[in-house]
């Protein structure tokens, strides 16, 4: 499964297969920033955009949260929906009140935005899946990640890859 849905290349759409894999087929529970239990199936038939940070980041993780702002921008002049997901790589420190706190005091107030966090391992494989590497050093606990944000079609199927920190919101279309 992970070979099937990290195989499109960045900034390009995916090829067309009829044996893709769909995220919303994965049994990964995770745990909004209101604290609701929620799995990827509850977005079925919606599209997504989804993304990898934690809050306590200080450079790499602020730069995707503006590139997901502007990328909704372009999403609503081109009257276009989608679910933004964006999921802790620190669920050791990104609690959900952690998570609710860093939403209120970057003013990220938009409906269509869940912040979810999950177990470590669920974290892992989601990562794994999305095809975002990330290593948390043992001793200081620092994060070092991969910056992509992914497209994924109501089927589940990821479509696009825009990956760096310097994103054209316009890429995705």
């Amino acid at each position: 499964m992970v070979a099937l849905l990290t195989s499109s290349n960045a900034n390009t759409s995916a090829s067309a297969s009829a044996d893709k894999a769909s995220l919303y087929d994965l049994p990964i529970t995770f745990t909004t920033d209101t604290g609701k239990p929620v799995k990827l199936e509850d977005w079925k038939e919606r599209p997504l955009v989804v993304t990898m940070t934690f809050t306590s980041c200080q450079f790499a993780c602020p730069r995707m949260v503006e590139s997901l702002k502007k990328l909704q921008k372009v999403f609503d002049e081109k009257k276009r929906t989608a679910d933004f997901l964006i999921i802790s790589l620190d669920p050791e420190n990104d609690t959900v009140s952690a998570l609710s706190k860093y939403r209120k005091e970057k003013s990220l107030d938009y409906k269509n935005w869940t912040f979810l966090r999950g177990s470590e391992i669920n974290t892992r494989k989601i990562a794994m899946v999305l095809g975002i590497r990330f290593n948390k050093n043992p001793e200081s606990g620092a994060i070092s990640h991969d910056n992509k944000i992914l497209l994924v079609n109501g089927k589940g199927e990821i479509e696009k890859e825009l990956v760096g920190l310097n994103i054209n919101p316009n890429d995705a279309f």
